[in-house]
């Protein structure tokens, strides 16, 4: 999910706490001013004393927000508007506390209650679009997806963005004002507009849709959302993105977020001259770059069959049907079969754990590779889902955490060259999490959209029957998860990685991803230092919630098949100079070749004349 940036229209007032001050001018005549920094008690008194004076409400609203208790303030706030505060008000700002209130709500992660302001101010104040706006945020963020697409789009309207429609494309062609800064607004909206969509009817390979038990594909989803209350409308993601480009051709954001949707709807070559055009307006995004560098592979390229799928569980073979332990999913490095075991394991499940891969040396040289690169690496933290203490950063690869990578990849190569049917593959992701306390969980996701490639399994998934190229993530531990109950460790849906997942474990996928919050069929993957979990990008998991007093570090690569394209939806984490750098095989972590971005790299105009060929750029 593409998490909503709150203030792209900024509220008109000109309240905050740091006003606040003794002889604050916002606040009126220095005696009012001495009597709205007052503290709590004295100015509850005061409204009890008077239970009909919008004022007094007012000021203990002011006292409590001061005081960082923000229900309370908004509570007297509200009391004092239906009083009649507005009539009284000796400033230019009125309903700013209110506002404010409803802001800290938000950050409070107190929904309901901001949700209650916003609509009370628009009452007050219909037609401010700043207010439609934090509503539509403050719907999205509580899970409200349909009324935050219908707040949004009831904002574009009143900015006054209503032009006629092309009927293939939707462009908008026209802003109201024609103003740059109006327009450049009215885009980023049309993209969180989109973005919102997208969680509503997710794009075919990006949601939890499958086949049914007999192998006929689901029903696909509409490909519109009916949004808006004003101006009401039908509408896709990628129609939200291209009026997006129409208002702002030359912002590679909206290029980004159009080519991730035609990379799933249309496939890679569709989508290229969007990245291509994204990495020359973003030099600095390393998913674009990744995207162009690996491009779409020829139609006779790589053809493989897939590995064999086990086959189903017999019915009323309760056992075998039920999720599976950590202990199943667990496989010891050792010995003439272990990888035709975890080859097994992950087949039937998608994600196989090693205990006791990396030793105490490699253990500690990647924790010393992350304590050097904490300040200084690419920061990814933005893109996280619930980054609220979450530090998400690249680890770079040719610094000093090379060799102990080296080291971790021969040792794992004949497990992905099972896995993935290749003597070789790129390295696409290399970062690291730090998961503090009171980290919150994530919803499940998946890293990349789509569904891994089955033989017995046809048609879902993209990229040709039974799925597509396969993408693999491998997390590489670095705290015991055990020490501690619930230290925010990774859970997985098992076997959600597969085209058929409903015909496996119907129940617990349907509930899980209906209610991602749910822990129904989630599995924790709660394993001591050293444990090594490598797991399909396709799989449905999370990182889970922190309630300890720890802190969980680990480091994670990212790999693909060799000859695909760059897995759509994938954040790509790496630094600059490692995009194309590196691949794994049965010597660990060879260079390929110079890196296709990257400052004063011979390779870095690669991006430029790929991208010129396309005439792009």
């Amino acid at each position: 999910m593409r998490l909503p940036t709150l203030g792209r229209l900024h509220l008109a007032c000109t309240f905050s706490l740091a006003t606040l001050a003794p002889g604050a001018a916002l606040l009126g005549p220095p005696v009012r001013c001495r009597r709205l920094t007052m503290q709590v008690g004295p100015a509850a008194a005061a409204a009890a004393a008077n239970p009909r004076d919008p004022v007094v409400h007012y000021q203990l609203g002011i006292a409590q927000l001061q005081a960082g208790s923000a229900a309370a303030a908004a509570a007297s706030l509200r009391r004092s508007l239906e009083l009649g505060w507005l009539e009284q008000a000796w400033h230019d700002d009125p309903l700013g506390p209110y506002h404010a209130a409803a802001d800290e709500l938000m950050e409070a992660r107190e929904y309901a209650a901001a949700e209650e302001c916003w609509r009370h101010s628009l009452q007050l104040d219909a037609g401010n679009v700043a207010i439609h706006e934090r509503l539509a945020a403050t719907l999205r963020l509580s899970g409200k997806l349909t009324a935050a697409a219908d707040a949004l789009h009831d904002t574009l309207v009143l900015l006054g963005n209503e032009g006629d429609d092309e009927e293939d494309t939707g462009v908008v062609v026209g802003v109201a004002g024609g103003a740059e800064e109006d327009a450049e607004v009215q885009c980023w909206l049309w993209m969180d507009l989109g973005s919102v969509i997208e969680d509503v009817v997710p794009i075919a390979g990006t949601g939890a849709a499958w086949p049914s038990p007999g192998g006929e594909p689901s029903p696909s989803p509409p490909p519109s959302v009916r949004v808006g209350s004003l101006a009401p409308e039908s509408l896709t993601a990628e129609a939200c993105y291209r009026r997006a480009l129409a208002l702002g051709p030359e912002v590679g954001e909206a290029h980004k977020r159009l080519a991730d949707v035609l990379a799933c709807a249309e496939g890679p070559a569709a989508a290229q001259p969007h990245f291509a055009r994204a990495a020359r307006l973003l030099p600095d995004d390393i998913c674009c770059a990744t995207h162009v560098h690996y491009a779409a592979p020829s139609p006779a390229g790589r053809r493989l069959p897939a590995p064999p799928l086990p086959p189903p569980a017999a019915e009323g073979d309760a056992a075998a049907a039920a999720a599976p332990t950590l202990r199943a999913l667990q496989v010891e490095a050792t010995g003439d079969e272990w990888v035709r075991r975890a080859a097994s394991v992950f087949e039937a499940h998608g994600v196989v754990v090693l205990p006791s891969l990396l030793g105490e040396e490699a253990r500690a040289a990647l924790q010393a590779a992350v304590v050097a690169a904490e300040d200084s690496a690419a920061d990814f933290t933005a893109e996280t889902r619930e980054a609220a203490a979450r530090a998400h950063r690249a680890l770079p690869v040719g610094g000093a955490a090379r060799a102990a990578l080296g080291g971790v990849a021969a040792e794992l190569w004949p497990l992905l060259g099972a896995v993935l049917q290749a003597e070789a593959a790129p390295l696409l992701g290399a970062g690291f999490m730090r998961v503090g306390p009171g980290a919150e969980a994530q919803q499940l996701h998946k890293d990349v959209h789509g569904h891994d490639r089955h033989g017995a399994v046809e048609g879902m998934g993209g990229g040709g029957p039974g799925g597509a190229a396969r993408a693999v993530s491998i997390q590489l531990q670095l705290t015991d998860t055990t020490a501690q109950p619930h230290m925010g460790a990774l859970e997985v849906m098992p076997g959600s990685h597969r085209p058929d997942a409903a015909s496996a474990r119907p129940d617990h996928i349907a509930r899980a991803v209906a209610e991602p919050t749910a822990a129904a069929g989630v599995l924790p993957v709660a394993v001591p230092a050293g444990t090594c979990t490598l797991y399909s990008s396709r799989l449905w998991h999370r990182g889970g919630a922190n309630r300890s007093d720890r802190e969980r570090t680990f480091c994670f690569l990212t790999v693909s098949e060799p000859d695909a394209p760059a897995p759509a939806g994938l954040i790509h984490t790496m630094e600059a100079e490692d995009v194309g750098a590196w691949r794994l095989d049965h010597r660990g972590l060879p260079r390929m070749y110079r890196s296709v971005c990257g400052p004063g790299n011979a390779g870095g105009n690669f991006i430029l004349r790929w991208c010129a060929s396309l005439k792009c750029v």
